[in-house]
Protein backbone atom coordinates (compact mmCIF):
# COMPACT_ATOMS: atom_id res chain seq x y z
CA UNK A 1 0.00 0.00 0.00
CA UNK A 2 0.89 3.37 -0.63
CA UNK A 3 1.79 6.00 2.18
CA UNK A 4 -1.06 8.56 2.90
CA UNK A 5 0.44 11.98 2.37
CA UNK A 6 -1.86 14.79 4.60
CA UNK A 7 -1.95 18.08 3.36
CA UNK A 8 -1.57 20.62 6.53
CA UNK A 9 -5.25 22.82 6.59
CA UNK A 10 -4.50 26.19 5.85
CA UNK A 11 -4.91 28.65 8.53
CA UNK A 12 -7.81 30.68 8.53
CA UNK A 13 -6.29 33.59 10.37
CA UNK A 14 -3.70 33.51 7.43
CA UNK A 15 -5.67 34.30 4.86
CA UNK A 16 -7.23 37.11 7.08
CA UNK A 17 -4.11 38.69 7.46
CA UNK A 18 -2.90 38.15 3.74
CA UNK A 19 -6.48 40.23 2.47
CA UNK A 20 -5.62 43.03 5.34
CA UNK A 21 -2.14 43.26 4.05
CA UNK A 22 -3.70 43.45 0.24
CA UNK A 23 -5.64 46.03 1.26
CA UNK A 24 -3.44 48.45 3.15
CA UNK A 25 -0.80 47.88 0.44
CA UNK A 26 -3.96 49.34 -2.26
CA UNK A 27 -4.48 52.00 0.00
CA UNK A 28 -1.26 53.11 0.14
CA UNK A 29 -0.47 52.76 -3.62
CA UNK A 30 -3.43 54.99 -4.08
CA UNK A 31 -1.98 57.62 -1.97
CA UNK A 32 1.15 58.04 -2.93
CA UNK A 33 -0.53 58.15 -6.55
CA UNK A 34 -2.65 60.43 -5.32
CA UNK A 35 -0.33 63.22 -3.31
CA UNK A 36 2.14 62.67 -6.73
CA UNK A 37 -0.01 63.54 -9.08
CA UNK A 38 -1.72 66.67 -7.18
CA UNK A 39 1.71 67.34 -6.47
CA UNK A 40 3.28 67.26 -10.12
CA UNK A 41 -0.38 68.89 -11.29
CA UNK A 42 0.26 71.90 -9.10
CA UNK A 43 4.08 72.34 -9.87
CA UNK A 44 3.75 71.84 -13.25
CA UNK A 45 1.01 74.65 -13.51
CA UNK A 46 3.19 76.86 -11.96
CA UNK A 47 6.21 76.69 -13.56
CA UNK A 48 5.07 76.56 -17.33
CA UNK A 49 2.64 78.97 -18.81
CA UNK A 50 -0.71 77.56 -19.85
CA UNK A 51 -1.46 79.87 -23.67
CA UNK A 52 -5.21 80.27 -24.56
CA UNK A 53 -7.38 77.99 -25.76
CA UNK A 54 -7.66 80.63 -28.99
CA UNK A 55 -4.29 80.60 -29.36
CA UNK A 56 -3.99 76.59 -29.26
CA UNK A 57 -7.00 76.65 -32.21
CA UNK A 58 -5.45 78.85 -34.03
CA UNK A 59 -1.63 77.28 -33.92
CA UNK A 60 -3.57 73.97 -34.91
CA UNK A 61 -5.22 75.50 -37.70
CA UNK A 62 -2.45 77.39 -39.37
CA UNK A 63 -0.27 73.79 -39.30
CA UNK A 64 -2.95 71.98 -40.38
CA UNK A 65 -2.83 74.73 -43.58
CA UNK A 66 0.21 74.68 -43.89
CA UNK A 67 0.00 70.35 -44.10
CA UNK A 68 -2.46 70.67 -46.45
CA UNK A 69 -1.20 73.20 -48.88
CA UNK A 70 2.21 70.96 -48.82
CA UNK A 71 0.30 68.00 -49.05
CA UNK A 72 -0.89 69.53 -52.69
CA UNK A 73 2.40 70.66 -53.19
CA UNK A 74 3.61 67.29 -52.92
CA UNK A 75 1.04 65.67 -55.26
CA UNK A 76 1.30 67.81 -58.00
CA UNK A 77 5.11 66.99 -58.20
CA UNK A 78 4.63 63.43 -58.19
CA UNK A 79 1.94 64.00 -60.98
CA UNK A 80 4.58 65.89 -62.88
CA UNK A 81 7.24 63.03 -62.17
CA UNK A 82 4.48 60.80 -63.02
CA UNK A 83 3.49 61.88 -66.70
CA UNK A 84 6.91 62.83 -67.38
CA UNK A 85 8.12 59.24 -66.82
CA UNK A 86 5.33 57.78 -68.28
CA UNK A 87 6.11 59.88 -71.45
CA UNK A 88 9.55 58.23 -71.11
CA UNK A 89 8.98 55.47 -71.06
CA UNK A 90 5.87 55.44 -73.98
CA UNK A 91 8.73 56.55 -75.52
CA UNK A 92 10.91 53.78 -75.35
CA UNK A 93 8.65 51.11 -75.55
CA UNK A 94 7.54 52.45 -79.12
CA UNK A 95 11.04 52.71 -79.94
CA UNK A 96 11.99 49.27 -79.22
CA UNK A 97 8.91 48.31 -80.74
CA UNK A 98 10.56 49.36 -83.83
CA UNK A 99 14.06 48.08 -83.03
CA UNK A 100 12.06 44.63 -82.98
CA UNK A 101 10.19 44.99 -86.26
CA UNK A 102 13.20 45.97 -87.82
CA UNK A 103 14.91 43.05 -86.76
CA UNK A 104 12.14 41.04 -87.52
CA UNK A 105 11.93 42.30 -91.21
CA UNK A 106 15.76 41.78 -91.39
CA UNK A 107 15.23 38.12 -90.01
CA UNK A 108 12.65 37.38 -92.28
CA UNK A 109 14.62 38.65 -95.34
CA UNK A 110 17.55 36.59 -94.31
CA UNK A 111 15.17 33.35 -94.20
CA UNK A 112 13.85 34.00 -97.42
CA UNK A 113 16.76 34.17 -99.01
CA UNK A 114 18.01 31.20 -97.83
CA UNK A 115 15.65 29.45 -99.31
Amino acid sequence: PLPVIRVPEQNPKRHYYFFNRMLLCLLAIACNWGTTLRISKHFASSVIEVPPLDAVLMTCRNAYNVTNEERQRYSQCVESRLKRCNRQMDKSIRQEDDRVRALATQNELVVTNMV
